[in-house]
């Protein structure tokens, strides 16, 4: 079913095929699929490195891979009109983009002097 309203199917995009169908005919897949891939395996390199503890869930590393993993698949949630996905990506980007700014405020702020003891 090409254009037509088959599953997976957005507007505007076409639902192609990656394996062969019934006569053998092979289709590729179109480059907004390739980015919505590494989009999603930033995120999943992050979590997966977050699990196995190589990586903490509050570093700079960690997070900028969500920012850029997140941000790529709601970019693409919107030009698919696909709300649900936006708000998920969407709210996942912003809230990791928060964090990321707090951390870096928490490093540029000179730390407290000591406390000073009269005798």
């Amino acid at each position: 079913m090409r254009g037509g309203a088959a599953f997976g199917a957005y507007p505007g995009r076409v639902a192609l095929r990656t394996r062969p169908s019934k006569d053998g005919a092979h289709h590729i897949m179109n480059p907004v699929d390739i980015v919505e891939i590494v989009g999603s395996l930033l995120i999943l390199a992050a979590f997966g490195a977050s699990q196995l503890g190589k990586l903490d869930a509050h570093s700079v590393p960690y997070l900028v891979l969500n920012i850029a993993g997140s941000a790529v698949l709601a970019v693409i949630a919107a030009a698919q009109q696909s709300w649900g996905f936006l708000l998920l990506e969407g709210t996942w980007a912003v809230v990791s983009a928060a964090s990321l700014v707090a951390r870096v405020i928490r490093r540029a702020d000179p730390p407290a002097p000591p406390p000073t003891h009269r005798a």
